[in-house]
C-alpha cells in the first residue's frame, strides 16, 4: 500500500493555501524543511502578507535592503509598527508605486504628522484597497485625516482607530460631486453622531459601517439633511450612546435600506420598548433581515423591577418570532 505525502500536493495546492498565511509565518515553518517547498516561497506568483512589527530600527532597514525591494513585485500586504520611515518621501529606501500589487496597508502606532507626511506616497499605489491605522497622540484632529483618506483613489476599505483621547472632527458636510469609493468603513474611535453623518456623506458607496462609539448629540439633529447612502446594508454599534429618538431620526434620514443591525450595548432605557421597535421597523425598516440588541445592567444592591423590566417580555411577540428573532436573558450571579 502507498501512501501519499504532502510534499507530493500540487505547487497549486501550496501556493492556494500560502495565499492565506503571512509570509514571517510561512517562512519560520517551511524555508528549511526542504529544497521543494523552500523553492515554492520564492515562486514569483505567491503573493506575500509581510508583518514588519516590533522590531529594532537595523532589522528593518536590513529586512528592507535585503528582502522587501528584491520581493517588492510579489508583496500585496504590509504590516508596519511605528517605522514610517521606510515609505517617506525623505528616505532613500521608500515604498513607491512600483511597489504594484500592495492592496493591504496596516501602520500601527503612527503619529498624526507622519501619517499625513506619507500621503503623498500612498496615493501613487495602483491597487490600494485597504488601509487600516492606528493613530497615537493626547490630542487629535481627524479632520485632515479623513479629508485625506477619502481623497485616496482605489480604496474600497478603512479602519482608523485611536485611544480614548481628545478628539476633533470638523468635516462639514459634503456638497461636492467628488466622493469617495469606500465600501467598508471601521471607526475604532468615539465619534458623535453629527460627526458620523459628515463622515458617511463623503461614502455614498459604503456598504458596511461599524462604529466603536455613537456619542451623544446636542445638536437638534432633525435639522440635518437626509444623505442617499442606498447600499449600506450592515451596521454595527459596539455602543450606542444616543438617544433612542435620535437613533430613529438617524435611520430614517440616512439607512433606513439596513438588512443587518448589530447594537452590543446601549444606554437609553427606550432601546427596551419593544412595541416601539416593532412600530419603527415596520414603518421604517422594511428591509431588515437580522436585528441585535444587547443591554447589561450591573447591580451592587438586590435588584429591584423598574417598568422597562416588566416591558422585556414583549420581546416575544408574533412580530419577532415570525421573523426569527429571539430573546434571552442571562443573570450572572457571580459577577
Amino acid at each position: 500500500m502507498s501512501f501519499t505525502k504532502i510534499e507530493d500536493l500540487p505547487k497549486e495546492i501550496f501556493l492556494e493555501i500560502f495565499n492565506y498565511i503571512e509570509y514571517n509565518d510561512l517562512s519560520d515553518a517551511f524555508s528549511n524543511l526542504n529544497n521543494r517547498l523552500q523553492n515554492l516561497l520564492k515562486y514569483p506568483s505567491l503573493r506575500l502578507k509581510l508583518n514588519i512589527g516590533h522590531q529594532p530600527e537595523f532589522a528593518v532597514q536590513n529586512c528592507y535592503t535585503k528582502f522587501i525591494i528584491s520581493n517588492k513585485h510579489r508583496i500585496v500586504s504590509l504590516y508596519l509598527h511605528d517605522h514610517l520611515d521606510i515609505i517617506s518621501q525623505s528616505s532613500s529606501n521608500k515604498i513607491d508605486s512600483s511597489f504594484s500589487r500592495i492592496e493591504s496597508l496596516i501602520l500601527d502606532q503612527v503619529p498624526c504628522k507622519e501619517w499625513i507626511l506619507i500621503f503623498p506616497i500612498l496615493t501613487s499605489l495602483p491597487r490600494l484597497f485597504s488601509i487600516t491605522i492606528n493613530l497615537i497622540g493626547i490630542s487629535i484632529d481627524l479632520t485632515e485625516i479623513y479629508r485625506l483618506i477619502f481623497l485616496l483613489p482605489y480604496l474600497k476599505k478603512v479602519e482608523l482607530s485611536t485611544r480614548r483621547n481628545s478628539l476633533i472632527i470638523s468635516l462639514p458636510i459634503n456638497t461636492y460631486e467628488q466622493y469617495s469609493h469606500i465600501k467598508h468603513s471601521i471607526i475604532k474611535h468615539v465619534c458623535h453622531l453629527k460627526e458620523l453623518i459628515a463622515l458617511l456623506s463623503y461614502t455614498p458607496l459604503l456598504t458596511h459601517l461599524t462604529c466603536l462609539e455613537l456619542s451623544k448629540q446636542y445638536q437638534d439633529i432633525q435639522r440635518i439633511e437626509a444623505i442617499m447612502i442606498p447600499n449600506l446594508t450592515r451596521m454595527t454599534l459596539n455602543m450606542c450612546c444616543i438617544q433612542f429618538d435620535e437613533f430613529e431620526v438617524f435611520i430614517e434620514k440616512i439607512c433606513k435600506q439596513l438588512r443587518i443591525l448589530n447594537i452590543d450595548k446601549i444606554q437609553d432605557v427606550d432601546y427596551l420598548n419593544a412595541i416601539r421597535w416593532e412600530q419603527f421597523i415596520s414603518k421604517h425598516m422594511l428591509y431588515l433581515r437580522i436585528f441585535k440588541l444587547e443591554y447589561d445592567e450591573y447591580h451592587y444592591q438586590p435588584l429591584e423591577l423598574t417598568s422597562y423590566h416588566s416591558q422585556l417580555n414583549q420581546f416575544t411577540s408574533s412580530f419577532s418570532i415570525n421573523r426569527g428573532w429571539f430573546f434571552q436573558i442571562a443573570a450572572d450571579i457571580d459577577y
